[in-house]
């Protein structure tokens, strides 16, 4: 198995769209703003030849990847006091961390 260092650019690049739409969906405007970055990054990165920048940013765009997956939660707005927070089976959440469920702040 390859690591995510070795990961061609390509296949970084699908794997950041897809954790995007996983992390915003529903949700078009942060979808149309992270897809432009994502284009963005891999336009300006284009005509990198140096093999040690290319991994460099390969790396980053992985951790990247990584975090939109594990660590990014959509919260909706239910009533004034309320919001609903949608998880995914890809939701990491840390070992001290409390269980996810809300509750009043009042």
């Amino acid at each position: 198995a390859s690591t995510m260092a070795q990961q061609s650019p390509l296949r970084l690049y699908r794997g950041l769209f897809r954790a995007a739409n996983l992390a915003f969906r529903d949700d078009a405007p942060a979808l149309l703003e992270a897809h432009g970055k994502i284009r963005a990054a891999f336009e300006t990165n284009k005509a990198l030849s140096d093999a040690k920048q290319i991994q460099e940013q390969i790396k980053l765009g992985s951790e990247i990847q990584a975090i939109l997956t594990e660590n990014v939660l959509q919260a909706r707005q239910r009533d004034e006091d309320n919001f609903e927070l949608r998880f995914h089976d890809k939701t990491k959440f840390p070992d001290n961390a409390p269980s996810p469920k809300c509750g009043s702040n009042k």
